[in-house]
């Protein structure tokens, strides 16, 4: 579950909310964190870059909690081709694990997404797609890890999106993902949604 808000605060930047909550098959909460991002618009009109902060709570495998201090720039890039819409998206992370005492020094991020879900800005969404109101999404993920230099997850989502309003859009989806952390390990499904809201 999750919820998104995105608000502009001046003519080219914008600043982003989420929180979000995993539960397993027994509805218990394995993971729930809230992230806060500034994103900067004028480079071009398909392309953005951002920084962020995200606090996560992680279930561990002890069934213990660690807290995870996440800080990261985001390189967004977006294009059409054959009608179709396609984003890009790099993400340099640095992790902190304060209850773990485990520090990743660099994490590199890498997404593509297929008809990417309605986003943060009308504006965009008009640039590389078609003016309608459902679409199927889909991307996939992968993440590596500088600490022993190798893959650390993959992570695989597909979904429905709908623009509920020029305020607001949801996402239905079904993920699935595979973590070889030093902190977390296993294959991962869930079905969600997520909602959000543009002011």
């Amino acid at each position: 579950m999750k919820g998104a808000a995105a608000l502009r605060v001046a003519t080219y930047w914008k600043a982003l909310f989420s929180v979000e909550a995993s539960l397993d098959e027994n509805g218990d909460k394995t993971q729930h964190y809230s992230d806060l991002g500034l994103v900067y618009t004028r480079i071009a009109d398909w392309f953005d870059v951002g920084i962020n902060f995200r606090s996560v709570y992680n279930k561990l495998i002890n069934d213990q909690w660690a807290n995870e201090n996440r800080y990261y720039l985001n390189f967004i890039g977006r294009h059409k081709l054959v009608n179709i819409g396609f984003s890009h998206r790099v993400r340099l992370e640095y992790s902190q694990w304060d209850e773990a005492r485990v520090d990743d020094f660099g994490t590199l991020r890498y997404r593509i997404s297929i008809n990417p879900p309605f986003e943060y800005d009308r504006h965009r969404e008009r640039l590389i797609l078609n003016d309608y109101k459902v679409k199927p999404y889909g991307s996939y993920e992968m993440a590596l890890d500088s600490t022993d230099n190798d893959i650390s997850s993959h992570t695989g989502k597909a979904g429905i999106s709908v623009v509920i309003s020029e305020e607001a859009a949801l996402n239905l989806y079904y993920s699935y993902s595979k973590r070889l952390t030093q902190i977390t390990e296993g294959n991962f499904h869930a079905l969600g949604f997520e909602i959000t809201l543009i002011y």
